[in-house]
């Protein structure tokens, strides 16, 4: 009869410690789980953050380029140049952007 009490004993403490392995192992993984989430949170606010970062330069770049630009096109029709030149920084500025997205989402994606 006592060897049955051990046996119950053994059984019931068994029992605990599969719970208590499933209990921690579940919050490790919880843990690691919500640190992920919050690492690619800041990826993403990082990205967007130089993102917007290069979208200022870019267009300060643009007009310092077009203001810079109208002093040296006097030998040249000004209104044409000044146009060409603007569409040539406004296609350079969208090149850019679309490679700093381009960038941005190959990141995310993997």
């Amino acid at each position: 009869m006592a060897w049955r009490l051990r046996l119950r004993d053994h059984h019931q403490k068994m029992k605990i410690a599969r719970w208590a392995h499933r209990f921690f192992t579940t919050r490790t993984a919880w843990r690691v789980w919500l640190e992920r989430i919050s690492e690619k949170g800041r990826e993403k606010r990082l990205q967007l953050w130089e993102k917007e970062k290069m979208r200022k330069y870019l267009l300060s770049k643009f007009v310092i380029d077009f203001v810079g630009g109208m002093t040296h096109t006097y030998n040249f029709p000004t209104v044409w140049h000044n146009r060409a030149r603007e569409a040539h920084c406004v296609r350079e500025v969208q090149e850019q952007m679309n490679r700093v997205s381009c960038s941005f989402w190959s990141v995310i994606g993997s």
